[in-house]
């Protein structure tokens, strides 16, 4: 067998025809990785003149030596273990002619399906808790079953929606509180619209305040905005915002405060026993209207954004990447109809599976990510534990002490961010 570079149209075919076609490992990703000062290595494995695997390596320099990611990958049969152990042989010669100190794998291969409601063990794949013992066997060092979210260099646990069905069983798969959001009928008409650029700031402020209230790590504007160019002129990506007018809202409000007024004067008007709870009731809806039109009317601006996304689309499959929300008006859950959006949206273009990617391995309310995982678990997903992160060292005392270092660094860096926000 051999590995050789190869285009992106043969990358890209190859990919599509695969059981496990990612975007991470797509030619569309490589025109990220390089517009971020990596370099990206495509290649592929050939059996004669039969491709049977392919890994897009991204190469990051570290003064005259350089670190190689395979993120998601790499692409092959993995029931095949003499597959497996070629692409392994040939890669570790490959960066090592390279001046690679080691390689990193982590693919796209689900170890155990989990229960939603406890992240408890529901099915285990024992042919890829299998892999596990091979990858070892070959010299791969495996990182271990990390929980948190910032554990590892991708997410090691997500919510998969299978949105190739009936939409009306998608949403007899969510949860209750779901479901009771969205047959709301939208009340206060929170708007949805797709690749409008003029929202990408707006983006931007939906990511920041999510990341100041969940202390995670947010990117420079630079950052996202990579990401969305390189991948949308692939036809890869999407930012949908999820928006309201504010004027709209309080003639809403308006309506909705005179409508109740007028009936509480009717009933004290003509009170008795019998309506009193329904007396009692409608004062505490004009007291909880009055408050949240009160929040509406702080706000300056005639439109405002106050939920978007930007996926990431490949293959048979949409994933939502990057998301935020803004700290206001959350009773209006302008995100649940942002999420809808995407399933719906997702399901008409003919896309198989939406994954909300990343989210932890636990059910720990106490955890800052709690409310990311109780949203994403509500829209009725899978909840799918990855295999886990494999390192390859090709230089190994070397690279210990160079990932000693990068690691200090990346919590240096996280902790100056979160200080930051």
């Amino acid at each position: 067998m051999k590995l050789i570079n190869i285009d992106r149209i043969t990358l890209d075919a190859y990919l599509k025809d695969s059981p496990k076609p990612h975007f991470l490992q797509s030619p569309g990703w490589a025109d990220v990785a390089k517009s971020r000062g990596l370099i990206p290595h495509m290649l592929g494995l050939y059996d004669d003149d039969k491709m049977v695997g392919s890994a897009l390596l991204l190469e990051r320099k570290i003064l005259y030596y350089s670190t190689f990611y395979c993120p998601r990958g790499f692409i092959l049969d993995h029931y095949d273990e003499d597959l497996i152990k070629a692409m392994t042989i040939l890669l570790k010669d490959y960066v090592k002619k390279h001046h690679g100190l080691s390689f990193k794998i982590d693919p796209d291969l689900i170890i155990h399906k989990l229960d939603p409601n406890d992240a408890s063990v529901l099915e285990t794949n024992e042919d890829h808790m299998h892999l596990i013992d091979i990858f070892k066997s070959l010299g791969y060092k495996h990182r271990g079953f990390t929980i948190k979210f910032n554990e590892s260099s991708a997410p090691r646990f997500t919510f998969r929606v299978k949105v190739d069905e009936d939409i009306d069983k998608i949403h007899e798969n969510m949860h209750q509180t779901t479901r009771n959001i969205l047959n709301r009928d939208n009340p206060y008409k929170v708007k949805i619209r797709k690749n409008n650029f003029d929202d990408f700031k707006a983006f931007y402020k939906t990511m920041a305040d999510t990341a100041h209230r969940k202390a995670i790590l947010l990117e420079p504007l630079r950052f996202y905005e990579t990401f969305y160019d390189n991948l949308y002129k692939n036809d890869m990506s999407d930012l949908i915002a999820a928006y309201i007018d504010t004027d709209e809202v309080r003639a809403i409000f308006d309506a909705d405060i005179k409508d109740t007024n007028d009936k509480i004067l009717e009933l004290e008007a003509n009170l008795t026993k019998k309506n009193k709870g329904r007396l009692n009731d409608l004062k505490d809806h004009l007291n909880k209207i009055l408050k949240e039109k009160a929040q509406v009317d702080m706000i300056k601006e005639k439109e405002v954004v106050l939920s978007a996304i930007m996926t990431a689309k490949y293959a048979d499959k949409v994933w939502i990447v990057h998301g935020g929300n803004r700290d206001i008006l959350k009773f209006l859950s302008a995100n649940y109809y942002l999420y809808d959006y995407v399933l719906k949206d997702s399901h008409d273009q003919g896309f198989k599976e939406v994954d909300l990617y990343g989210t932890e391995g636990k059910v720990d309310k106490d955890s800052e990510l709690y409310g990311l995982y109780l949203f994403k678990s509500r829209f009725g997903g899978d909840l799918d534990e990855f295999i886990g992160e494999f390192d390859m060292d090709v230089r190994p005392i070397t690279a210990s002490l160079i990932n000693k270092a990068l690691y200090i660094r990346r919590k240096i860096k996280l902790k100056r961010a979160i200080k930051k926000g």
